[in-house]
C-alpha cells in the first residue's frame, strides 16, 4: 500500500507551526509544515496523491486565509480531509471539513488526524 499519509500543517506563527509539526512527527505521522496558505496549496497541487489531511489555522494570510484554502482543497481534492482551527467562531465551514476550536488539546487533534489517516489508508 502506498504511503498517502501526509498531513499538511499550516500556521503563520513559526513556533506553533514547528511545535505542532514536531509533535505529530514524534507520534509517527508524516508532516509537511507550511508557512502560508499559498505554500500549502502549491504543495498539494504537486503532491495531492500523497496528502491525507490539511490542518490549517483560519488566520494564516490576510489575502489568502485558512477558510479560502480549506474551500479550495475541499473543492479540488475532496479526498483530502480538512481540519480548520481558530480562537474565533467559524461562521462558514466548507462542506466536508471539520472545525477544532482553540484552545484544543494535542491528544484530541492527534486522534482526529490518526482517524483520517487510518481511513485514507483503507480507501487507497
Amino acid at each position: 500500500m502506498g504511503q498517502l499519509q501526509k498531513v499538511i500543517v499550516v500556521d503563520a506563527t513559526a513556533d506553533r507551526r514547528h511545535m505542532n509539526a514536531e509533535l505529530l512527527t514524534e507520534c509517527g505521522l508524516c508532516v509537511i509544515a507550511a508557512e502560508s496558505a499559498e505554500d500549502a496549496l502549491n504543495y498539494i497541487e504537486e503532491h495531492s496523491s500523497e496528502v491525507a489531511a490539511l490542518f490549517t489555522d483560519m488566520t494564516v494570510d490576510r489575502a489568502f486565509d485558512g477558510a479560502i484554502l480549506a474551500r479550495a482543497v475541499c473543492e479540488a481534492w475532496p479526498e483530502i480531509e480538512v481540519i480548520m482551527t481558530s480562537g474565533a467562531q467559524c461562521a462558514e465551514l466548507p462542506r466536508a471539513s471539520r472545525f477544532l476550536p482553540k484552545p484544543w488539546d494535542f491528544p484530541h487533534m492527534l486522534t482526529q488526524l490518526e482517524g483520517i489517516i487510518r481511513n485514507s489508508g483503507q480507501s487507497h
